[in-house]
């Protein structure tokens, strides 16, 4: 089975095909399954996937498991992480939240 149905987080795998999509056009590639199909079953040729399975990641239906989830990446040129869940914060912004929880949890524990 190729695939797996979006049962734990209600959207991921709808905000997953437009990002795959998204990430195909930025390759210069038309977001259709034809398209994602025969692109990665170049690079992926010891592991072909079907037509339905790419239907399916487009339409937002399924998401694909970890290692089709790292060939698409790979095929793509973009990280997995970002593929899955968007894109990643910067290390400024990162920081930035950290000191703020850490405030929070120091307020917190003031009020104790």
């Amino acid at each position: 089975m190729p695939t797996l149905p979006d049962t734990t987080h209600p959207g991921l795998a709808r905000d997953f095909g437009l990002r795959l999509g998204e990430a195909m056009l930025a390759k210069g590639w038309r977001p259709i399954p034809s398209v994602l199909m025969r692109e990665f079953n170049r690079v992926q040729g010891d592991a072909p996937v079907s037509i339905y399975s790419t239907r399916s990641w487009l339409q937002g239906q399924f998401l694909p498991r970890p290692r089709r989830l790292l060939a698409l990446a790979q095929c793509l040129g973009v990280p997995p992480h970002q593929l899955m869940y968007g894109h990643f914060r910067s290390e400024e912004h990162t920081s930035e939240l950290q000191s703020l929880r850490h405030l929070v949890c120091r307020l917190l524990l003031e009020k104790k």
